[in-house]
């Protein structure tokens, strides 16, 4: 086989591709969260949905598997399935709307909450030691991070 002589990318080598290097490093994050959440027995999008469930708890009284999707931007059916594992675990329960016969709540039990504080606490800490350098600040580095999703959702 002939070696290609023709560049045909905009960079020298893949470590100057920008799409390149972000899929890299959200990799290289998900792969440590997902080792220190696993001392939890969670996983990174149990962990995510579990938070969002405690989060929306702080604002409303009902808690509806929509509002979930909203706040995590999980795919619907990926949701319903990690659901149905925290309900296993005991960490949520799910149950009928109050109003709406069609919809069901979803409610975090006091196991889950005393799982989602370590998780959260565990997260924030990687985290910061993930990606908090001397180069840029939290604050920084969330602006161009929210102009970014921003732009392209």
């Amino acid at each position: 086989m002939k070696k290609e002589t023709e560049n045909i990318f905009g960079f020298d080598h893949p470590d100057l591709s920008v799409g390149n290097l972000l899929v890299r490093l959200s990799n290289l994050h998900q792969r440590q969260i997902n080792t220190e959440l696993s001392k939890l027995n969670l996983t990174y999008v149990q962990f995510v949905l579990l938070a969002g469930v405690y989060w929306l708890s702080m604002q409303c009284d009902e808690i509806t598997q929509i509002m979930l999707i909203n706040l995590t931007k999980l795919d619907k059916s990926m949701t319903s399935n990690v659901l149905k594992t925290l309900i296993e675990k005991k960490l949520i329960l799910r149950k009928e709307h109050s109003k709406d016969t069609r919809a069901k709540t979803v409610s975090i039990t006091t196991v889950g909450k005393k799982i989602v504080k370590e998780a959260v606490a565990l997260v924030e800490k990687l985290d910061k030691e993930f990606f908090l350098t001397n180069d840029f600040s939290a604050e920084e580095l969330r602006g161009v991070l929210l102009s970014l999703i921003k732009k392209n959702e």
